[in-house]
Parts: C-alpha cells; structure tokens; sequence
C-alpha cells in the first residue's frame, strides 16, 4: 500500500469515529474518565502515550459509528485499532 493509499484509508476510519465537544473525543486528546479507577486511567494514559509517541492518530473514550464507547482508538498506516484496558477492572456487586 502505497502512501496515497495509506492516508485515504485512514480518512476513511477516522469517519467511523464520532468526535464532539460532548463526547471529549478529540484526537491527541487524552481523556480522564473519573468514573474509572486510577490504576485504569494510568495504564490507558501508558498506551496513549505511547502509540502517540509512535505517530498513530490516537483518540480516548471515543465513541464509535455504532455508539460504543472505546478506551482508546489508534489509526496508522491505513489500519484501525480498537483497544479495551481490561486488566485494571473489577466487578462490582
């Protein structure tokens, strides 16, 4: 896939992202969600800046085309990625 490619391709994933003032969903914006734990929040601000650092357009807490939340969305090179921080999650009773 050549640039061209590349760059088109990644216009048409950002479109499957709903990006708004309400939502906070902005791209290279990272977004604390204060009803996650801290522990959650750390590891996601980790990845976030991390993919930053790589050159992948990063969104957090966006809300996608279907209207499910996401805790972090990466896009490069033409290629989506969706990425859920499990880890940091308990269930509450």
């Amino acid at each position: 896939m050549n640039y061209e490619q590349k760059q088109f391709k990644n216009r048409l994933l950002k479109l499957k992202i709903r990006a708004s003032n309400r939502s906070g969903s902005h791209e290279g914006c990272f977004r604390y969600h204060k009803n996650n734990t801290e522990a959650h929040e750390d590891v996601k601000y980790a990845i976030y800046k991390k993919l930053m650092k790589e050159g992948f357009m990063v969104w957090t807490e966006a809300i996608l085309e279907t209207g499910d939340r996401c805790d972090i969305v990466a896009i490069k090179d033409g290629k989506g990625y969706l990425i859920e921080v499990m880890h940091t999650e308990t269930e509450q009773k």
